[in-house]
């Protein structure tokens, strides 16, 4: 049993986050970004791609490709061969091997990408083989794929995985290497590291002069990778299919002892896998993916076509996936932050900006990165919807959306108890006002009385004080004396009646002159002012 090494790969996935607000200085940082090992040395680091869109819909491939005059929501770079090959760069041509406790794997580096959406996820690709002991070229048996897939997704030397990198210096004699941009032999004197440094090292193209530190953020399980194997095994026994489909599903390595169950070697009805053609399988997880052909056929198609499919179009659908699944996680994770638990002290500015913010952000999400559909043919499409299926993006868009309109019925619930409440206060000034004029217009009514009662009583005294003038009738009492006497009469009369007609005493009558309340108005008025 061998694997093909020619048609056979395996691609490493690390996903990051980033502030979706910077995306257009990402893509220029990256897009001028350079490395200048030495005096007079520059190296152009990134080549910007076209996203294979030869089987996408329309719309998904304006998502993928936009044009130049409208803002980036994806973009795809792929690392230059200069940087890549060269000892001032990453040195491809060295000899790289994967080490840990009990073994290594020596392997080369076919080639690394960077791709950035829109939303803010991240991913930086590499393609690597297991490179042959022996002769260039030859087919290789399961065991070194099979460590590969298992030990180089902990590129944070978990489990004590590192990378050893040597440089030849003569028949049968090397020294420590370590690329430049990842730290050298200044931070690597032994030539050995971890793979997240080399890593590491090409996210910080995409830093600008606003950055104070790393400006991506993990989002899966801290320093670890994610495969994606295409796997072509030739001269393979048929009862070991079940054995080995097992292993790859798992990611085991080739010590790993193993005790499957009948039903984990059964390969029909299996949700983990989807059939393609006659021994051949797509394998998905959580962990990751594969496709695995058992003594594929040796028509051009199955060993020229399909290995470059699975390679571009079928890996693509792995980071649409993906992509969407980070950014529910990420828009799941800021409803949370922006709702803490027991803070009602925040209630009403900063949670609406949140959800304002948020929503905004799940409405462009659903906008332009969430697909139903990517490709028109049955087999990318099936594959698609299966690796939504793994991740749980349905699941996931489900789940923030149903957050974000709990956010907004909370949100809307505070605003109609606000509006209630200052609705009360205006109503009880309404009313204070509606007293202090139903106050005034009494006082006003009891002094037009009173005006009117004098009127009434000195309009016809002075007529008969004018007669009797006329008539010349004369007495002991002049004119003014005899007036003002009936005045102060007449005034206390008015003042008695007053009172009687009010229910009060004669001093009532002179709280009425003086426009004050009476009776139970002055109850009232008093009530009125102590509120």
């Amino acid at each position: 049993m061998k694997i093909a090494r020619d048609i056979s790969f395996i691609n490493f996935v690390y996903p990051f986050l980033f502030d979706a607000n910077t995306m257009p200085g990402r893509v220029r940082a990256i897009d001028q970004a350079y490395w200048q090992p030495r005096e007079g040395q520059s190296l152009k680091v990134w080549v910007q791609r076209k996203f294979p869109e030869k089987e996408l819909l329309t719309h998904v491939a304006r998502y993928l490709n936009p044009t130049d005059d409208t803002s980036p929501t994806a973009r795809l770079w792929e690392l230059a061969k200069d940087p890549l090959q060269f000892p001032s760069g990453l040195g491809r041509d060295k000899d790289w091997a994967l080490v840990w406790r009990d073994g290594e794997v020596p392997f080369r580096l076919e080639s690394l990408q960077l791709i950035l959406f829109g939303v803010g996820i991240g991913f930086i690709t590499a393609c690597v083989k297991p490179r042959p002991r022996g002769k260039e070229g030859q087919a290789l048996g399961t065991d070194d794929w099979l460590n590969l897939l298992h030990y180089f997704r902990f590129a944070r030397q978990q489990r004590d995985v590192r990378i050893k990198i040597r440089t030849r210096t003569g028949p049968g004699r090397f020294s420590p290497f370590f690329p430049e941009p990842a730290g050298g032999l200044l931070g690597h004197p032994e030539g050995i590291g971890g793979f997240l440094d080399v890593l590491d090292a090409l996210i910080r193209t995409g830093s600008t002069e606003l950055d104070s530190k790393a400006w991506w953020r993990e989002v899966f399980i801290s320093g670890e990778l994610l495969p994606f194997a295409t796997l072509y095994v030739d001269e393979v026994d048929e009862k070991e299919i079940p054995t080995l489909t097992y292993r790859l599903r798992n990611f085991f390595h080739a010590r790993q002892e193993i005790v499957p169950t009948p039903g984990d070697l059964r390969l029909e009805n299996d949700p983990g896998l989807l059939p393609y053609a006659n021994s051949m399988w797509f394998i998905f997880s959580l962990d990751g993916g594969a496709f695995v052909a058992y003594d594929a056929p040796t028509k051009d198609f199955f060993r020229g076509t399909l290995p470059n499919h699975l390679q571009n179009e079928y890996f693509l659908l792995l980071i649409l996936a993906l992509h969407q699944r980070f950014a529910l996680m990420e828009l799941s994770e800021d409803v949370a932050k922006s709702w803490p638990v027991g803070s009602e002290t925040s209630v009403a500015p900063q949670r609406k900006d949140a959800f304002d913010l948020i929503r905004d952000r799940l409405l462009q999400f659903t906008a332009r990165g969430y697909f139903a559909q990517v490709m028109q043919r049955e087999h990318p499409h099936r594959c698609y919807r299966k690796w939504q299926e793994v991740f749980q993006v349905e699941r996931l868009y489900q789940e923030v959306k149903d957050e974000v309109g709990e956010m907004y019925n909370w949100l809307l619930m505070k605003q109609n108890e606000q509006i209630q409440q200052w609705q009360a206060e205006e109503n009880k000034r309404l009313d204070a006002v509606a007293r202090q004029q139903q106050l005034a217009e009494e006082r006003s009514r009891r002094l037009e009385w009173w005006l009117g009662g004098v009127a009434a009583f000195l309009g016809p005294t002075a007529l008969a004080l004018s007669y009797l003038d006329a008539l010349g009738v004369q007495s002991t009492w002049d004119t003014p004396a005899l007036g003002i006497v009936v005045g102060l009469v007449a005034g206390a009369i008015l003042f008695t009646i007053g009172g009687k007609i009010h229910g009060v005493g004669p001093s009532g009558g002179f709280r009425i002159l003086l426009g004050k309340p009476v009776g139970r108005d002055v109850e009232r008025s008093e009530g009125s002012e102590a509120q």
